[in-house]
């Protein structure tokens, strides 16, 4: 039988996440990623960001070096944002435009998947 099995960054352990992956019968490996805060398979990672993480990194700049990085290792780069959007963008300096500005722009330039 077939068992899916996602490698999980260590400084995840404290997330609720990789518990509701076991609980749905996801085999659960932790290890020091570089790159990503899940391996999904050899193609595909998943970089995971709270809403206000993922505004805090785009006013850094942080996000775009991730991207990158994910991109360059993996074909299918794929970021979530967790957590109401709204209220992150409100602290934005630009608001809306440099949100939306910066998905797009992860989109065209890294071909980096986003899912809410």
């Amino acid at each position: 039988m077939f068992a899916l099995r996602i490698i999980v960054d260590e400084r995840e352990r404290g997330s609720r996440v990789p518990s509701h992956l076991r609980a749905l019968g996801v085999r659960v490996l932790f290890k020091r990623l570089t790159v990503g805060d899940y391996i999904l398979s050899s193609d595909c990672a998943v970089e995971r960001k709270t809403a206000r993480d993922f505004v805090n990194s785009v006013s850094s700049g942080r996000i775009f070096d991730q991207a990158r990085r994910l991109a360059e290792s993996y074909s299918r780069p794929t970021l979530i944002i967790e957590g109401d959007v709204r209220i992150a963008i409100s602290t934005l300096r630009a608001g809306l435009r440099s949100f939306y500005g910066a998905l797009a722009f992860l989109w065209m330039a890294y071909s980096v998947a986003t899912f809410f």
